[in-house]
């Protein structure tokens, strides 16, 4: 659904998508970010328990001194396969 029809949907189709897309952050993060897998494990997160954005305030906040002291460990290597070809993306994530 692009952008401009997703501001003509109801209140609680809105929410539904972005806690759909909360849960797709999540996940990469964890399975992608040295970051915040060492931060999920260090606060004791499972991002199984993040379900809804009420449920925000369960994860630790980044700092400034986050980004300035493990800024490197915010890159993110994704392989992505397609026609047997391993193609490499770099993300920067910060949530």
């Amino acid at each position: 659904m692009a952008l401009s029809e997703t501001i003509y949907q109801p209140g609680t189709v809105i929410k539904s998508m972005q806690e759909k897309k909360l849960k797709e952050l999540l996940s990469y993060l964890s399975n992608y970010s040295p970051f915040y897998k060492e931060l999920f494990k260090k606060h004791k997160v499972n991002i199984a328990d993040i379900k809804t954005l009420g449920d925000l305030p369960l994860l630790p906040t980044t700092t400034k001194e986050d980004l300035q002291q493990h800024n490197n460990d915010f890159y993110v290597l994704e392989k992505i396969r397609s026609l047997n070809t391993v193609l490499h993306r770099v993300h920067w994530v910060v949530l």
